[in-house]
């Protein structure tokens, strides 16, 4: 949030409401100057805020109260004195705030959803019905603010881009490109989208579509490079290798001086050695990624990952040889035996520490042995050898 925090100090000694307006038709009628309205969902905002900080410490204190229980039960009496005591107080604590919190204007039945529910109404009528309002770009902001609250993450992303789009830089600008980057991470970690209340995977093309416009909004700012290096890992997930590997290229290219460039190079060579594993990508992947370990090695010699790097390599040139013996035993199969030895040598100079080694040398040995025998039984004799004797006859042809 734009305080970095999700709760506030419960105190509202600062909040005046406005001239003639009591907080609660305010809220009914969003009536008066546009700073009175602002100020209304300020305040809607704030008690929010206060609610969700009183339900944590009441849910503190239910999972003392639990942990109590589970002690009892363990025969442990004194962790569980303990577990309680601990419980009650917090119990305490969320009932003298709760109190605070009614006396300043809080409903008693209240939670803080219904507060963050108002607070985004007005917000979003306050932009709408103040366009040239010098205030509007944070109501825009706020509004976006107030859809995380209520886990609204897609909808707050549309309200964080409308402001970045239709605003210049100004104090709310560079949050709501932190905002959006947050909430493209939400979605990468696995958030599931609703759907009529029913609960869908994240969908990785709308996290893609979040952060590319991070990069296209903010293509100098610090989360550039981090939303083009988190756009590899969504495609990642979506098993969409090339495109990966293609955003991890870009932070390369575009931003070579930031501190992703080391994990970007790992990532290009893990994405190919995922790939290689895939049965529809033939050895070509298996090779791109010994190549980009191998660049991976010589740049960044001091990396905690080039130990991790190294087995790749070597798992990677398994991989590669394994295919490539299969490829010979194919061709060892159909009868192609000069192309069988070809992949069988291959076996060998891609990976001379394969297990695969023994086996292509000996049937090399084996082979090369069948196709010598084979040129020496199919090569036609030397006429300048034969002897005139083994000739037939010239026939007797009539004299012309």
């Amino acid at each position: 949030m734009a305080d970095g925090a999700t709760t506030i100090p419960l105190n509202f000694s600062t909040y005046t409401p406005g001239e003639g307006f009591t907080f609660e038709s305010d809220l009914l009628g969003s009536k008066g100057s546009p700073a009175d309205v602002l100020q209304t969902a300020r305040t809607a905002e704030s008690l929010g805020k206060a609610y969700e900080q009183i339900e944590a410490i009441q849910q503190e204190a239910d999972e003392q109260f639990a942990a109590a229980e589970r002690a009892e039960e363990l025969g442990d009496k004194e962790a569980a004195a303990a577990a309680r005591q601990l419980g009650k107080e917090r119990k305490e604590e969320a009932l003298r705030l709760r109190k605070e919190t009614e006396r300043r204007g809080g409903d008693s039945n209240a939670n803080s959803l219904k507060y963050f529910e108002q607070a985004l109404k007005i917000y979003q009528d306050f932009a709408k019905e103040n366009p040239d309002d010098f205030r509007k770009n944070e109501a825009q902001y706020k509004a976006g603010e107030m859809l995380e609250q209520l886990a609204r993450y897609w909808d707050a992303y549309e309200a964080y881009k409308k402001m970045v789009e239709e605003s210049s830089a100004n104090q709310y600008w560079d949050l709501a490109i932190e905002r959006m980057y947050a909430i493209g991470n939400v979605f990468l970690a696995g958030q599931p989208q609703m759907l009529w209340k029913i609960p869908l995977p994240a969908d990785m093309n709308k996290v893609v579509k979040i952060y590319e416009t991070i990069i296209r909004v903010a293509p100098f700012g610090p989360y550039a490079p981090l939303a083009t290096f988190s756009c590899g890992l969504a495609r990642e997930r979506q098993k969409k290798w090339p495109e990966a590997v293609k955003f991890y290229e870009d932070v390369l290219d575009k931003y070579p001086k930031n501190d992703l460039i080391d994990d970007a190079q790992y990532q290009i060579g893990y994405v190919w050695m995922k790939a290689a594993r895939e049965p529809g990508y033939d050895q070509t992947a298996a090779q791109k990624g010994i190549e980009a370990f191998q660049d991976y090695l010589a740049r960044f010699k001091r990396s905690d990952k080039t130990e991790q790097a190294a087995e790749n390599i070597e798992a990677l040139k398994q991989k590669l040889s394994g295919g490539t013996l299969s490829v010979a035993r194919f061709y060892e199969k159909s009868g192609n035996y000069p192309a069988a030895v070809f992949y069988y040598k291959d076996v060998i100079s891609q990976n001379p520490n394969s297990s695969h080694r023994k086996e292509a040398e000996e049937k090399i040995r084996v082979l090369e042995s069948l196709i010598s025998e084979a040129k020496r039984q199919s090569t036609p004799p030397d006429r300048s050898k034969i002897s005139l004797r083994q000739n037939p006859e010239p026939r007797n042809l009539p004299p012309p």
